[in-house]
């Protein structure tokens, strides 16, 4: 019985981001969802490294070739071919992951099962398992967004009330951001198995299931589609943002993701190449937002911005919204929080 398919390519370690890179722009389906793409390092031929594509469904012969194109061109050099497997009825992925270590990012040591005996006190650790959602800690772009909260709790100064991961994926993000700083955390996906996966998820790591609306920290999962779903203007704005999907999407995004942002808050972005940067800070930057950082890992950069204001303009934008939200009299006559 076939369970799905896999693209399967062997190449020197420095084409490694050329390959991943091809296949997520040549599979994002306009929102930012690409193939399970996992890499490891050839234990037989030192340099070589193996990276796997994994899909549902017999992927389109078109985008398989567009994807192989895309990464020749990255490479600068010829690749093996892009060929898809049938699969056997086997969780390749969760076998694969037995394989993986634990990843250390500042603060946060991200493992197994298996690997619960490595946990460390003082460490933030989270128990994230192989499955179908993205987002394990070992993608470059989720290790940039581990680095920059961990950054970011080194400041005294920094202190959220409210965060939001949009494209949540495995619950990674938004469970290192509420136990780091004890908040509440809305983790939202346009795919429901990451949902449920993150729901699940925030069991394994002990972090309370509730609305992220009220002010006890824990992380409340949605499924929404895009961010006029109601969820957002009621627990927002918010003063932590990550967002670690594709740069055609962030872009897209950035009219409704930036005015999310509290004055006063930080935005993390992620799942860019290098050549997308510019593009990606463009966008950001036209809203009012001011970049703090940049995060290179391999050719995965990782941008944080910081909306100006201070807590005080970040209270009356939540009042405003929270009056949006229900109807209600009493925000500022002419009050746009795209001008804060």
């Amino acid at each position: 019985m076939t369970t799905g398919y896999k693209i399967q390519v062997t190449v020197p370690e420095a084409l490694v981001p050329a390959v991943e890179g091809g296949l997520e722009a040549a599979f994002d389906d306009g929102e930012g969802w690409a193939p399970g793409i996992s890499s490891w390092a050839d234990t037989e031929t030192p340099g070589l490294w193996t990276v796997e594509a994994f899909f549902a469904a017999d992927p389109d012969p078109v985008r398989v070739g567009h994807a192989e194109r895309l990464a020749t061109e990255a490479a600068g050099v010829a690749l093996p071919a892009f060929t898809p497997e049938a699969l056997p009825d086997v969780d390749w992925v969760s076998e694969s992951q037995k394989l993986l270590k634990p990843i250390h990012a500042g603060r946060y040591l991200v493992h197994g099962a298996y690997d619960r005996a490595r946990r460390r006190p003082g460490r933030v650790n989270l128990e994230i398992e192989a499955g179908q959602a993205f987002g394990t800690g070992r993608h470059e772009t989720t290790a940039g967004c581990l680095l920059s909260l961990d950054a970011l709790a080194k400041r005294q100064t920094f202190r959220p009330r409210n965060g939001l991961d949009l494209g949540c994926g495995s619950g990674l993000l938004a469970f290192a951001m509420a136990r780091t700083w004890a908040m509440p955390v809305l983790a939202s996906d346009i795919d429901p198995i990451a949902v449920a996966t993150a729901v699940d998820n925030a069991r394994v790591n002990a972090v309370p299931v509730r609305p992220a609306a009220g002010r006890a920290w824990g992380v409340e999962a949605v499924t929404a589609s895009g961010l006029d779903h109601p969820v957002f203007r009621r627990s927002g704005p918010f003063d932590l943002v990550a967002a670690n999907i594709l740069a055609g999407p962030l872009i897209r995004l950035a009219p409704a993701l930036a005015p999310l942002v509290a004055p006063g808050g930080r935005l993390i972005l992620a799942g860019l190449l290098a050549e997308q940067r510019a593009g990606v800070e463009r966008a950001y930057r036209d809203r009012g937002l001011v970049l703090e950082a940049r995060r290179p890992i391999g050719q995965w950069p990782t941008l944080l911005f910081r909306r100006p204001g201070t807590r005080h303009t970040a209270r009356l934008a939540r009042d405003a919204m929270a009056a949006r939200n229900t109807g209600a009299a009493g925000a500022p006559m002419g009050f746009n929080l795209r001008n804060l």
